[in-house]
């Protein structure tokens, strides 16, 4: 957050002098708006010049409507002549303005947060005023303090349901805007070629997927395989709550060097020269990625991964496991409460979350029973909150004498797409890899043939 120092809203700040804008969001979107043609319609549409409190950049703003709609370009020149007298900074700060735009920027999300300051600017030089006027006099009585805090209640209901509500023409013209950007956005999937070709939607920004299985069946090994898979593509934050980051590039390094898992963990002495050379070398290659970073914090809540996910611009943010966040309380409530948060942070922040998660062993009876979007009710919204949900399963740990360890694939549930479907791949835990599709599999034969 930067203070309203070097912008023209002398007024405003006599109001309250310690009322603070993100001024960045500000110059973002006018930037946006200036560079990119493409965002220019959603912008104008969404935006109006009132929302931005610097007076200046309502300026801006108000110059830059004015361009578009006698279909003026958009060059400095141009600008400079429509301004006029108006206070715009002139040429210097339009330069320093321009600075701030960001090519991939979630101008949605930027969006939003304009109209939040705004929201929140206005509470905070009216009825928030008063109310803390009210509070600290000894002559207020609680009649008063219930009208105020319900006209701020109403102030903020009237403000948000009324943008969340599109006439049929808007609804229309939001469609197209997400349907073009279906022609120019790549499809993001797991980087397994089978499965990724039963996915309609993949890791669709804003939506939520669901890693899931009993204990051993693979799941942060499929994680891993999957990071490995878009590293390189695909900005990535990752979560490595249950075991912690080492353990995780542990993971990625045995991945990429085929080296044991068992022997670069534990018998670390046993490394040939030229094993310790390669891993060596894959660790820089892999963490030189600018596309993946990693939270490594036992006691993560999800309040803090929201506000890391607004401050920076992830494509996929992965979450191993989702039950280990500390503001996570693990009953079926308590995970149905964090789910429906996680699906809010995903839409406003336009973030894909995969959410790992454990499902109970089940008692003797059932413990070879597969995972199914029944076993997951047991634990709260998955079914609900996840639009891809993924199930994972190892008959051979459960049955040691069968020849070959094949990981089966399920796709629970996908919202815009068929469910139910089983993608078989050989599994090697010694080197954590998913990895040829296995052909002849057939899900649910008699398991002597194996």
């Amino acid at each position: 957050m930067e203070s309203l120092k070097g912008v023209n809203v002398s007024k405003e700040r006599s109001i309250f002098e310690d009322f603070e804008v993100n001024i960045h969001n500000e110059q973002l979107i006018l930037a946006t708006l200036i560079q990119s043609k493409k965002m220019r319609e959603r912008i104008l549409s969404n935006v109006e010049a009132s929302e931005f409190i610097g007076k200046r950049h309502r300026n801006i703003f108000n110059v830059l409507l004015k361009m578009e709609k006698k279909q003026l370009d958009f060059n400095e020149d141009t600008f400079v002549q429509v301004a006029g007298e108006s206070d715009i900074g002139g040429n210097k700060y339009l330069h320093k303005l321009l600075q701030a735009f960001e090519k991939n920027a979630n101008i949605d999300y930027h969006i939003e947060q304009l109209k939040t300051d705004r929201l929140k600017f206005l509470l905070f030089s009216g009825p928030v005023k008063q109310l803390i006027e009210a509070l600290t006099s000894k002559e207020v009585e609680r009649i008063e303090l219930l009208r105020l805090t319900n006209l701020i209640n109403d102030e903020v209901r009237k403000k948000t349901e009324a943008e969340r509500i599109h006439s049929g023409e808007e609804t229309s013209r939001l469609y197209l805007d997400d349907f073009n950007d279906r022609m120019t956005t790549d499809f993001t999937g797991t980087g397994l070629s089978e499965l990724d070709e039963k996915l309609t939607d993949g890791f669709r920004p804003g939506t939520i997927s669901v890693i899931s299985g009993r204990p051993q069946m693979g799941k942060t090994l499929f994680m891993a395989n999957v990071i490995s898979n878009l590293m390189k593509s695909k900005k990535m934050l990752v979560c490595e709550i249950e075991q912690g980051t080492m353990m995780l590039i542990d993971m990625l390094v045995s991945l990429h060097t085929g080296i044991n898992l068992g022997k670069l963990v534990k018998f670390t002495e046993r490394l040939s020269e030229k094993e310790q050379k390669r891993i060596k070398l894959k660790v820089r290659q892999l963490l030189s990625n600018t596309n993946l970073s990693f939270h490594d914090d036992p006691e993560l809540t999800l309040d803090r991964l929201e506000m890391e996910l607004k401050n920076r611009r992830y494509d996929i943010c992965f979450v191993d496991l989702f039950g280990r966040l500390s503001d996570v309380q693990a009953t079926p409530e308590g995970y149905t409460k964090k789910l429906y948060q996680a699906k809010r942070i995903a839409r406003m922040t336009q973030t894909h979350l995969c959410f790992v998660h454990q499902m109970k062993r089940g008692r003797d009876k059932d413990k070879k029973m597969r995972p199914t979007l029944e076993g997951l009710k047991d634990s709260g919204a998955w079914e609900e909150a996840g639009d891809l949900i993924f199930g994972l399963h190892r008959e051979k740990y459960y049955s040691p004498k069968l020849t070959r360890d094949v990981a089966e694939v399920s796709i629970l549930k996908q919202k815009r797409g068929v469910s139910n479907i089983v993608i078989p791949y050989l599994f090697d835990g010694s080197i954590c890899e998913f990895g040829e599709y296995v052909k002849d599999y057939v899900h649910g034969r008699d398991l002597k043939e194996f």
